[in-house]
């Protein structure tokens, strides 16, 4: 036995003692689990399955990140360590409680470690990779909340202050204090959302595991960058600023979709309607009490709206988006003007995607290889009696006769 362990300890191979629980990916050993808290021990299963959801990282032998449970009121902490057989060694410590706000960065923090080392084990003296705030309090956020909707929370959130609709704003944000739980769930949520835009096809996950391998420990002081080389801003900004709308309204991310040209105009008019029903023009909203807010939401809407117009109604909308922008400071004369523009532009655009629909209904009926017989029977000649006079009766006595 004592030949077989000393075998084990030179491969590099980590030895699980029977008082420790290793998590079905392999990627965690959790240190006693008979007085892990059942709830703990799934979030961290949970979080394990989540994360290789996410990033497609291929299931490895890389040595486990060890987890063990710290004393009450003991603030959570990484270390990094070089084993002398040349192997990384991460170890985490958390509190028992599973709702600490501190654990999930944490077990981000660990987990992309652990894929970065592999098996080769830290340059004693070297840096360590500092994976910037947002990606680690993101992919804490998706993967201790299972990825689900967050719609509730970021709407009560939000009426702290408006979300930034801009990525380069958002990455220069400071991170709230744990103790401000309400900021640090609103800025979760949104850096949950950033690199779920980011993760969203193979190109970005490719884009992102390389990222995060990238790091140089030969120049400790070269921190690593705050946005995933490789990302294209304007793309991940899009689907960004998409996702969020679609969590303030309860609705899953998975089902967006680019809107037809008839849904973008209903949409477009529910938006408007409220203002030209009931106040009958911008030029009023704007001196009623709040006016200035309202006019702002809407843009903000109309902004949100764009993202999935079908591309007929785009210009619509973009210049909707410059008279509401314009609204404080245009005579009302003239608002009122290019109110009935926009609302002219909008009927032909329904009228014209009535004629292409129209179209290609005719289009695809006509080019049709098979029929579905259910029209068959309008294609048949009905029979029509024959009146016969006395030629006729006497020429069909001729033939049955035969001559």
């Amino acid at each position: 036995m004592p030949v077989l362990l000393l075998l084990i300890l030179l491969a590099g191979v980590p030895v699980v003692s029977a008082a420790e629980r290793v998590t079905p990916h392999g990627a965690f050993v959790i240190a006693s689990p008979g007085i892990t808290p059942r709830d703990l021990g799934k979030m961290i299963e949970g979080a394990e399955e989540v994360f290789f959801r996410l990033t497609r990282y291929p299931d490895n032998q890389y040595p486990p990140v060890r987890i063990s449970l710290g004393e009450k009121g003991v603030h959570p902490f990484l270390k990094v360590d070089a084993l002398e057989n040349g192997a990384p060694s991460i170890s985490l410590t958390i509190p028992r409680d599973s709702a600490c706000a501190e654990t999930p960065p944490l077990l981000a923090a660990a987990l992309l470690l652990r894929e970065h080392y592999g098996k080769t084990a830290p340059v004693p003296g070297s840096g360590v990779p500092q994976y910037p705030g947002w990606v680690l309090h993101g992919l804490g956020q998706l993967m201790a909340g299972g990825e689900e909707d967050h719609g509730s929370v970021l709407s009560s959130a939000e009426t702290e202050g408006e979300p930034p609709l801009e990525i380069a704003a958002f990455l220069t944000e400071r991170i709230p204090e744990p103790e401000t739980l309400a900021l640090l769930q609103r800025y979760d949520i949104m850096a949950a959302e950033l690199l779920r835009a980011g993760l969203s096809d193979d190109t970005g996950r490719a884009d992102f595991r390389e990222w995060v391998g990238s790091y140089d420990s030969s120049q400790p002081n070269r921190s690593q960058s705050k946005w995933v080389e490789g990302w294209q801003m304007q793309d991940v900004e899009r689907r960004w600023v998409l996702g969020l709308h679609v969590s303030c309204n309860s609705r899953n991310a998975s089902t967006v979709s680019v809107r037809s040209a008839g849904e973008t105009l209903n949409a477009y008019g529910n938006l408007m309607s409220e203002v030209w029903s009931q106040n009958g023009s911008l030029a009023d909203l704007r001196k009623e009490q709040g006016g200035a807010y309202r006019l702002n939401e809407l843009s903000r809407n109309m902004a949100t709206l764009r993202l999935q117009s079908g591309p007929l109604v785009t210009p619509l909308i973009d210049e909707t988006m410059v008279v509401l922008r314009e609204a404080p400071r245009i005579d009302p004369g003239k608002l009122r003007k290019r109110e009935e523009a926009l609302r002219a532009q909008a009927a032909a655009i329904r009228v014209r995607d009535r004629a292409i629909t129209d179209y290609l209904n005719w289009y695809e009926a006509a080019r049709l290889e098979r029929r579905s017989g259910l029209y068959d029977k309008y294609l048949e000649t009905p029979e029509t009696p024959v009146n016969k006079g006395p030629v006729g009766r006497f020429l069909d006595a001729i033939e049955q006769r035969g001559w």
